[in-house]
């Protein structure tokens, strides 16, 4: 079944926080965290340097802004109630990461996992190593999109449609994964990301699906 592409920034943005936010991420995909720059945002937005001064105080204050909106983002876009089955929300949400991981963007199954925004988050993400404002930043996201995805297998567990399991602990894991392929498509070419869906595909059938078979679309 074709999944809609979804967008992360809109096309048009409603507002200057938009803007600001969809620039940020254009230069940071084509010339990565070293690359970025007050002055090329500002450009890129069509405002003045001292403009995005007046709402961030330098770069890093703007990159740190800029993971807030993609949690928020992230946790909009999250397709964990389009079926109203929580097995299948299950699945899709985690074809949210899979699918076109490695593709162009702009194909028909297209969805916000492009090797744009995977090189984007591993650029970030590398700042963590070593700052601990980036780091906390991480943690708290992954909390966010961890809960999300605990909250779907409970829901899950309420319907009979999963086992009972340790909801946290099992969307951990499935977190862990996500994470895992977000860095292989964006430092490797070697990411065999079609057997590692089936391999999950697998942990779901006997981990979570109460009849330990699973459907599948």
């Amino acid at each position: 079944m074709p999944h809609e592409p979804v967008e992360i920034f809109p096309s048009d943005p409603e507002d200057t926080r938009q803007s600001i936010m969809r620039a940020t991420y254009g230069i940071l995909c084509v010339r990565g965290y070293d690359g970025l720059s007050m002055q090329r945002v500002a450009d890129r937005v069509g405002i003045k340097k001292a403009s995005l001064y007046y709402h961030y105080d330098g770069k890093d204050d703007l990159l740190k802004a800029f993971l807030d909106f993609l949690t928020e983002r992230l946790v909009d876009v999250f397709p964990l109630d389009e079926h109203g089955d929580a097995e299948q929300d299950l699945r899709t949400a985690l074809d949210s990461f899979f699918l076109n991981v490695s593709d162009a963007a702009g194909d028909e199954e297209a969805t916000f996992m492009t090797p744009d925004f995977a090189r984007a988050y591993v650029e970030l993400r590398a700042q963590a190593a070593h700052d601990e404002a980036y780091r906390q930043h991480f943690t708290e996201s992954e909390r966010r999109i961890e809960a999300e995805l605990a909250g779907l297998i409970d829901r899950g567990i309420e319907e009979g449609v999963f086992q009972p399991v340790d909801s946290h602990g099992v969307a951990e894991y499935l977190l862990y994964n996500i994470e895992g392929v977000i860095f292989r498509a964006a430092t490797s070419d070697e990411g065999a990301l079609e057997s590692a869906r089936t391999e999950l595909d697998a942990y779901i059938d006997s981990r979570l699906v109460a009849d330990g078979e699973g459907s599948r679309v």
